[in-house]
């Protein structure tokens, strides 16, 4: 599908038998409000994917990864939804624009959220929530998130990722000592 202007919304789901992975691209905003059944991945390289009310990014099951990444990118997740992202997915939230503003590569959410794995710009993170300065998430951080939704991230990283995460915090906290 290629619209040349203006958004575009699909109301159908979208089928494992009619697509394998979702890539949005261009800068407009494509709403999505069938609950999909696709097991590939979805990138978001252009413009919003804006999953209303009842829709949902592929099937329950999906292992797949949901990638948000590029500049003026995001991912919204309208209010009252459920299980938008499957669980057993990886979401990877790419960033960057201005420092410390939710403005490239977000989740824009005002709702809860689980998903297995979560990258913040290219980097794993540890199992816990996680959300903007308007949530009560614990980990707090205005450069992937916008909104009061707090994302719950269930799965340890692989175990170099997870080694690598313990060494990375190890040099932090003594850098910060050293400072003193």
């Amino acid at each position: 599908m290629n619209a040349a202007s203006g958004d575009v919304s699909i109301t159908a789901p979208l089928s494992q038998a009619s697509v394998g992975n979702v890539t949005k691209t261009g800068s407009n905003t494509l709403f999505l409000s069938g609950a999909s059944s696709y097991t590939g991945n979805t990138t978001i390289t252009g413009g919003t994917l804006e999953v209303d009310t009842g829709g949902r990014l592929g099937a329950a099951t999906s292992t797949g990864t949901v990638g948000v990444q590029g500049t003026g990118t995001r991912l919204i997740l309208s209010n009252g939804l459920t299980d938008a992202i499957p669980n057993p997915e990886t979401l990877s939230l790419a960033g960057g624009g201005t420092p410390g503003v939710a403005d490239d590569g977000i989740l824009v959410f005002n709702t809860t959220e689980t998903v297995k794995t979560l990258f913040l710009n290219g980097v794993a993170q540890l199992p816990g929530t996680y959300g903007s300065t308007s949530s009560t998430a614990t980990n707090k951080n205005n450069e992937y998130f916008s909104g009061t939704g707090v994302l719950t991230v269930t799965t340890i990283p692989e175990p170099a990722t997870a080694g690598l995460l313990m060494v990375g915090a190890a040099m932090f906290g003594l850098r910060r000592r050293a400072r003193r």
